[in-house]
Formats: structure tokens, C-alpha cells, sequence
């Protein structure tokens, strides 16, 4: 009877063991099975880190804007750290993985020497039951404890394994919103590319602009120039024509004086003659002599030289106001001309 009632414990026993050994087995393989996914999700997330290292690369190659290149070191600093802490998700899963290795080799292990005991135990005397029963009981508390610690220590790997898949799904999320980010600094980089180009352009197109300025301001600064040398030669040549004249008009004048004065003297001429008439009509034989000597000097183109030379006078005299008015038109050209050049300068 009581080796039936042991019979029947062990079978119990072997049993509850059986199944819970299969239990931790299943629990075994689905952590396996979890782990797997994860590191196909940490491979993944860093082939992602991967690309997107070598984005920013390209990235901050391609750029000239220090904003974004700031932005992308920023980025760049946040990839390394969040690659920093997916290989330390990766390296403590894979910890988590031998661990779990580790205890399914050692409960297949208890299992196994459990099997090897209850069939030495089964086979030895009935005499040494009870103290194989004990020792059987005290192998069973063992081994539930061993699966309780060993349960304990695969919920602690549940918790770690959701607070990897916590921290995974919010690097997918940072990934994502990194994405984004570079997404947004790559269309700032080509607008800024763009807006380098056409600044480009129109500095060209400015240069072009400034250097046929330049040119048509030395054409033009050459023209005034020339224009200046031309006006000094024609106001040298009218200063010149104006001293010629000057001296004419003053030669013409002399010549007035002196024919006023000969005016003058014809007149007193004229007038000794009407005193000579008196004096023919008082004394006839005087008449004859003095008309000898008179004659010579009064004669009608002696009269008649005054009016000439008056005639030349005034000529003389409007020819140096116009000429005088010449030399300020051009003057006031002339400075006209140096003001332009000024202001152009």
C-alpha cells in the first residue's frame, strides 16, 4: 500500500514536473522567439541608423549653410547616442538570451537527474521508501524552488524585455521624428543651395553690369577729357584771337586819336581858312598864296576819313563784346563739363 502510495506520488510528481517543465520550456522558446524579434528589430532600427548616418554624411557634405550644418551635428550627436543605447538594448537582449539559454540547459539538467533519481529511487528496497520519499520531498522543494526562482528571474527578463520593447518603440519614434527633422534640414539645405545659385547669378550679372559702367565711364571720362582739351585749345585760341583783337581795337583807337586830332587840326584848318576868306577879302593878293598852302591838307577824302574810321571803331568794338560773350558761353560750358565729370566721378 504505501509503496503504491509513493508509486502514485512520484507519478504525481513526475507529472506536475513534467508540465512544468513544459511550461518553462514554452516560456523558454517564446522569450526565444521574442528575443528574436527584437534583435531583427534591433538590426533593423540599425541598418536605419546606418542610412541615416550616411544621409547626413552626404548631407553635411552637400551643405555650405552653417545652420544647417549645426543642425546636422545636432543630429548626428542624437544618432550616435540613440546607436549607443540600441547597442546597449542589443548587448543586455543578448545577455537576456544566454541567461535564458543558460537556465533551460540547467532545468533540463535538474530534469534529467530528476528522471535518473525517481528510476534509481523506484528500483532500490521498499525498506529505504520512507527515506527516499524524504529525500524525494526535499528534491521537489528544491527543484520548486529552483523554478520558482527560475520563474522569478524569467518575469524579471519579461519586465526588462518590455521595458527594451518600451525604449525600442520610442527610438522607432525619435528615429521617425529624426527623419523627419533631416527631411525638413535636407529641403532648408537645397532652398539654401537654390538661393546660393541665384545669389550667384546676379553677383555675375552685377559684375557684367559694374564692368560696362566702368567701361562707358572711362569712354565718357575720356570724352570729357578730350572735350575739355578741346575747349581749353578753343578758348586758348579765342583768348588768343581776343588779345589779337584787343590790340587791333587799341591800334584802331590810336588811330582815332590821331585822326581826331587831325580832326582837329582841320578844323582849326577850316577855321583859319574862313579867317583867311576875310582876310583875301580885305587884301585879293594874299588869297592865292594861302589857298597854295591849304589845298594839300583840305581835300575830300581827308573829310571824309573820320567817318571811316569811326565805322571801323564801332566794328572793332562789337567784335570784342561777341567775342568777349564767346569766351564766357564757353567758360560756362567748360565748367558745366567739370561738374559732370565730378558728379560721375
Amino acid at each position: 500500500m504505501l509503496n503504491a502510495i509513493m508509486a502514485d506520488d512520484k507519478l504525481e510528481a513526475n507529472d506536475s514536473f513534467d508540465n512544468e517543465n513544459m511550461s518553462s520550456t514554452k516560456l523558454i522558446e517564446d522569450l526565444t522567439a521574442e528575443n528574436e524579434c527584437l534583435r531583427r528589430a534591433f538590426e533593423q532600427t540599425e541598418e536605419k541608423l546606418r542610412k541615416l548616418s550616411r544621409e547626413k554624411q552626404n548631407s553635411q557634405n552637400a551643405t555650405t549653410a552653417e545652420s544647417a550644418t549645426a543642425k546636422l551635428i545636432e543630429l548626428s550627436k542624437k544618432c550616435r547616442d540613440r546607436t549607443a543605447e540600441v547597442e546597449a538594448l542589443k548587448t543586455k537582449c543578448k545577455n537576456l538570451e544566454a541567461t535564458l539559454v543558460i537556465k533551460g540547459d540547467e532545468l533540463e539538467r535538474q530534469r534529467t537527474e530528476l528522471q535518473h533519481i525517481l528510476k534509481s529511487e523506484v528500483r532500490k528496497d521498499c525498506g529505504d521508501n520512507r527515506q527516499n520519499l524524504a529525500y524525494l520531498r526535499n528534491v521537489e522543494k528544491e527543484r520548486r524552488q529552483q523554478i520558482e526562482n527560475t520563474a522569478k528571474e524569467l518575469r524579471q527578463a519579461e519586465v526588462a524585455l518590455e521595458a527594451s520593447k518600451r525604449k525600442l518603440d520610442a527610438s522607432k519614434a525619435r528615429i521617425k521624428i529624426l527623419e523627419q527633422e533631416l527631411s525638413i534640414a535636407k529641403g532648408k539645405i537645397a532652398m539654401l543651395n537654390e538661393k546660393r545659385s541665384h545669389d550667384d547669378r546676379l553677383i555675375d550679372a552685377l559684375n557684367e553690369r559694374l564692368k560696362i559702367s566702368e567701361a562707358r565711364y572711362q569712354d565718357h571720362e575720356m570724352d570729357v577729357q578730350n572735350r575739355e582739351h578741346k575747349i581749353e585749345r578753343e578758348n586758348a585760341n579765342i583768348k588768343n584771337e581776343l588779345r589779337a583783337t584787343q590790340l587791333h581795337v587799341d591800334r584802331l583807337r590810336r588811330r582815332l586819336e590821331e585822326r581826331e586830332i587831325e580832326i582837329d587840326k582841320l578844323r582849326n584848318g577850316i577855321l583859319s581858312d574862313e579867317s583867311l576868306k576875310c582876310r583875301i577879302s580885305l587884301h585879293p593878293d594874299f588869297r592865292l598864296t594861302e589857298e597854295r598852302q591849304i589845298s594839300p591838307v583840305v581835300s575830300p577824302r581827308s573829310l571824309g576819313e573820320p567817318n571811316e574810321y569811326v565805322t571801323l571803331a564801332l566794328a572793332a568794338e562789337a567784335e570784342r563784346v561777341r567775342l568777349l560773350e564767346l569766351v564766357t558761353l564757353l567758360n560756362q560750358r567748360l565748367d558745366k563739363e567739370r561738374n559732370e565729370a565730378d558728379a560721375l566721378a
